[in-house]
């Protein structure tokens, strides 16, 4: 009572499992809508946009995921598939971006992904430096200096697991669109926490990433 599911059930099941669900308060039932992006939907996540009416500053568009572990029997079976499955993610955040008055993005779920301590900022400075040759130095002298000021905090991981297949896409989703994963980087959760325990293993595979 008191809250509202959102949910995308997963087809082809043989039993109840797998799909992804959202529970709203009733306080945002007003503001809160599914939002269809203009791509094919995927399977494996769902879009809710929160309008700006709320206490929000705009909009914000959230991304549920579940991706299945990979090579599983709902998962995506290669790295070309992996591929376009974050491609097509990533347009979708563009389009969210994408909003006249500006929106946030946040994408949440279980990825099913090891990203170990990898950056999830891109690193143009060697572009840079082969563009402008011998006087990137001097060039980019002012910009490293007040970019520093901005950098984002160190993601601080103790997950040792190897990083996998969706782990880098997930990465790469991150270079691409400027979102950070706030695992290991926000106030109370650094190191990340652990999210997933089998047998006498341990390891992050749920995620929070935002704009």
């Amino acid at each position: 009572p008191g809250y509202r599911l959102w949910q995308l059930c997963r087809s082809g099941a043989l039993r109840p499992s797998g799909g992804i669900a959202v529970l709203v308060h009733e306080s945002f039932d007003a503001s809160v809508s599914m939002w269809q992006p203009a791509s094919t939907p995927s399977p494996y996540h769902m879009w809710l946009r929160f309008d700006s009416a709320t206490c929000l500053r705009r909009p914000l568009f959230l991304a549920a995921a579940y991706l299945p572990p990979y090579r599983s029997k709902y998962g995506l079976k290669s790295p070309a598939e992996v591929e376009e499955y974050i491609t097509l993610l990533g347009d979708e955040v563009a389009q969210a971006s994408a909003c006249p008055a500006g929106a946030d993005v946040l994408l949440a779920g279980d990825m099913n992904a090891h990203t170990g301590s990898l950056p999830d900022v891109a690193d143009h400075s060697k572009l840079l430096h082969a563009a402008l040759h011998e006087e990137a130095a001097l060039d980019l002298a002012p910009c490293t200096a007040q970019g520093s000021a901005f950098a984002p905090p160190p993601r601080i991981s103790t997950c040792t697991a190897a990083v996998c297949e969706q782990g880098k896409a997930l990465l790469q989703l991150c270079c691409i669109t400027g979102m950070l994963i706030a695992n290991g980087r926000v106030h109370g959760d650094v190191p990340a926490s652990t999210t997933c325990y089998s047998g006498q293993s341990s390891s992050v595979v749920d995620y929070m990433a935002a704009s």
